[in-house]
């Protein structure tokens, strides 16, 4: 995880509802796969989901479509991901409309 990335954990996780906040936490990411390796990357990206800056939330969608969900594909990552997104539908950064990453 990079510093930017540490930095923003740090700076969503004391907004995110408890159940989400509890669910990045407890969850053991690394033990975890997705399409390209180890979910230890996912929380950066599902942390992004709820981040002030509409880029930084449209390339988390991109990073999380193509690691989480690759080619319609189930991974052990996708259920605690999936549950994470489900305890942020309420956050009012997901109610925004951005552009997608890709064109």
């Amino acid at each position: 995880m990079t510093d930017s990335e540490s930095a923003r954990m740090t700076r969503v996780l004391s907004g995110l509802p408890a159940a989400a906040r509890e669910l990045l936490l407890e969850t053991d990411w690394a033990s975890h796969r997705h399409a390209y390796g180890s979910g230890e990357d996912i929380p950066a990206s599902l942390c992004a989901l709820v981040d002030e800056d509409p880029d930084v939330r449209s390339e988390a969608l991109a990073a999380l479509d193509m690691g989480v969900l690759h080619q319609g594909s189930l991974y052990t990552v996708t259920a605690p991901a999936a549950l994470f997104v489900a305890a942020i539908l309420g956050h009012p950064v997901g109610l925004a409309e951005h552009e997608g990453h890709f064109p």
